[in-house]
């Protein structure tokens, strides 16, 4: 019997085509829902699917993604007190089916996380938050 493995040069970034997404994992993800994912590669695999109000670019910045803009002092959208946030919600953002996202879908997420019966594996950056209304 006769082995013959092929070392070919890796592609380069000029050679690969632009409009595939490429996730190099060192394992297959085991969910897509990032609140039971077990690690990281869950989380990142996720990502495809499933996007937060908002998250960090690479330099560490809050950047709104559901969300219209990052709550801040000078926007009005964090009291004072520092104790509630408000978020805007980006218009005319729908589901793969065609119905519109809302506060409502918020509110569930919220829900489904906090919900000790779920198990959610991100309910601990949850647990200084009071209520969501």
């Amino acid at each position: 019997m006769t082995l013959l493995v092929n070392f070919s040069q890796p592609a380069q970034s000029a050679e690969l085509d632009r409009d595939t997404l490429r996730l190099l994992l060192w394992q297959a993800p085991s969910t897509l829902n990032p609140h039971l994912a077990p690690g990281i590669k869950d989380q990142t695999a996720s990502r495809i699917v499933y996007e937060p109000l908002a998250s960090f670019d690479s330099e560490g910045n809050l950047v709104p993604f559901l969300a219209a803009e990052i709550p801040s002092l000078e926007n009005g959208q964090v009291a004072a007190d520092g104790r509630s946030v408000t978020w805007k919600l980006r218009p005319n953002v729908k589901w793969s089916d065609g119905v519109p996202f809302t506060a409502k879908d918020v509110l569930f997420t919220y829900a489904y996380i906090t919900n000790e019966d779920v198990g959610s594996s991100s309910t601990g950056s949850y647990r200084s938050v009071e209520k969501v209304v």
